[in-house]
């Protein structure tokens, strides 16, 4: 029996709460200083980006988030 049940879609997520879980993510890499497989050199840099991202009059948050992606999956031995 196929179940037809549709639930409404999520609620968009607040522009301030994203690039609050994006700082958060980056306070907690910098305080664990664990960069897995990848190192520091690698890491920094992406870091500044996303910083460059989030202190324009209107933070690019998809910019930010996919450099943030990237850094983890560089962080878990990854390529991109």
């Amino acid at each position: 029996m196929k179940n037809d049940t549709i639930l409404p879609p999520a609620k968009p997520i607040e522009q301030s709460v994203r690039q609050q879980h994006i700082v958060d993510w980056w306070i907690a890499l910098q305080m664990s200083g664990d960069a897995g497989p990848t190192t520091w050199e690698v890491l920094d840099p992406l870091a500044a980006e996303v910083t460059a991202c989030l202190i324009l009059s209107i933070p690019n948050l998809d910019e930010a988030e996919r450099l943030t992606a990237q850094a983890l999956l560089l962080m878990q031995g990854g390529e991109f």
